[in-house]
């Protein structure tokens, strides 16, 4: 096999003991009472014929924060002299995952250090296991339109419900990576919604990303592997059509979930099997831009201690108000990074940090010069969600409310569109 890239592959169990850790994710108290499907992390790490060297990893957890990622790139560089503009951790976000994420609100579930320190370590190997077994491959590229959910948001936003004339991004990129020995092909495929379809049960599972994973392997053989990245979609949610009313619901129950993991992996396997594939030739870039996000002046300090001292004491919004009185923030900036990746002359990677909404998405493609682009979401730190100027204007919950969730002081000016663009379009100047 002659190419252009050396592949490797790792993967690894990821599913905490249960009693090892909170769950994270809705916003209440929600204590493991076992496992429903594993969560796996997988890493691949892709080489180019001048030795240029990246490592994505794809990590069942709803998010991920800086110190966190900080560290793994530090320790990766070290051992491996792979650049921290080279290294994407994606967390699929389900949200029967364990608490990872220290900027996250209390009130989504505690850490438990000590799993954190195991996770690290895992996915420290999981990458020099990646890296060990790097063999000559081929990458190629495809991509598809399809929906497994609608707009979470009403007109206004200021309530949930599907919404079919929302917006929702249905642009699916497939990623072909095929090499020599074991495990000899992986497909990469990122949709845009959120894993929050397997209803209230009280277990760990990936939700829908675990039935197309399986549903590849099924398909493709023992030999290969499936593997998920989330796209920009915050403000999105699985759902499926009631049969007697002909009404779209939110999908919340785990054959909901394998049903909307099977249809995606479905149409990326016809993406695949029946579509023309870009080769992917040349060599491989890993640029970051960074910059700062500007938050309202936000409550007083008054109201802060009103919401503290009287609200519901089982309420997040009285836990976020009791953290930031104990642990006041003052700063208006928030602190965003953008990793470009260019692989050959023909496709661009974004990794954009935080829940983005799905309007950001073919406005991050458009920026990028390369013939092909994908967008993924959830990469590295999730700290906040990354909403439209339109959502700020309407508020709601991505517009206004979400801040607390993630312990922020204050909700996105409206100039946080246009101050994520800036940062999207530094990171893909300097990709040229």
């Amino acid at each position: 096999m002659s190419t252009d890239w050396e592949i490797g592959y790792a993967e690894c169990d990821i599913t905490p003991r249960v009693g090892h850790s909170f769950m994270t994710g809705f916003g209440r108290d929600r204590i493991c009472q076992g496992t429903h499907l594993p969560l796996i992390a997988q890493a691949v790490a892709i080489q180019d014929s001048d030795g240029a060297t990246s490592a994505l990893m794809a990590v069942d957890v709803l998010s991920f924060d800086r110190p966190f990622i900080n560290s793994l790139r530090h320790t990766i560089g070290e051992k491996h002299g792979v650049a921290p503009e080279a290294i994407a951790v994606c967390a699929s976000h389900t949200h029967w995952g364990p608490a990872v994420n220290y900027s996250v609100s209390l009130s989504c579930g505690q850490i438990n250090p000590w799993y954190v320190a195991e996770l690290e370590d895992k996915l420290l190997g999981l990458v020099d296991d990646a890296m060990s077994s790097l063999a000559s491959g081929t990458v190629q590229y495809g991509s598809l339109e399809t929906r497994i959910g609608h707009h979470r948001r009403t007109p206004g936003g200021q309530t949930w419900a599907p919404n079919p004339e929302g917006s929702y991004d249905t642009h699916t990129p497939v990623l072909r990576l095929r090499r020599e020995g074991s495990l000899g092909e992986i497909l990469l495929v990122g949709h845009a919604c959120h894993p929050t379809s397997s209803g209230a049960m009280d277990m760990w599972t990936p939700d829908y990303p675990s039935a197309m994973r399986r549903r590849i392997r099924e398909i493709l053989g023992d030999q290969s592997r499936g593997m998920f990245v989330m796209g920009c979609g915050g403000d999105a949610k699985v759902t499926h059509k009631v049969a007697e009313t002909g009404k779209w619901v939110f999908s919340s129950s785990v054959e909901d979930a394998d049903k909307a993991g099977v249809a995606l992996a479905d149409a990326a396997l016809t993406c695949v099997t029946q579509e023309a594939l870009t080769e992917l030739t040349g060599t491989l870039k890993c640029v970051r831009a960074s910059g700062n996000l500007t938050m309202t002046e936000g409550w007083p300090v008054e109201r802060i201690e009103a919401l503290a001292t009287s609200g519901a004491p089982n309420s997040h919004e009285t836990w976020w108000a009791r953290q930031m009185m104990a642990l006041p923030m003052v700063s208006r900036q928030f602190a965003y990074e953008v990793l470009a990746w260019r692989l050959g002359d023909a496709l661009s990677v974004l990794f954009l940090e935080g829940e983005v909404c799905s309007g950001l998405g073919p406005l991050a493609r458009s920026l990028t010069q390369t013939p092909r682009a994908m967008a993924v979401g959830y990469a590295n730190v999730t700290a906040a969600y990354i909403p439209t100027r339109q959502i700020v204007i309407e508020g709601g919950y991505e517009g206004e409310s979400s801040h607390r969730a993630y312990f922020l002081p204050a909700p996105f000016t409206e100039a946080v569109e246009s101050e994520f663009t800036t940062v999207m379009q530094n990171a893909v100047d300097n990709l040229q």
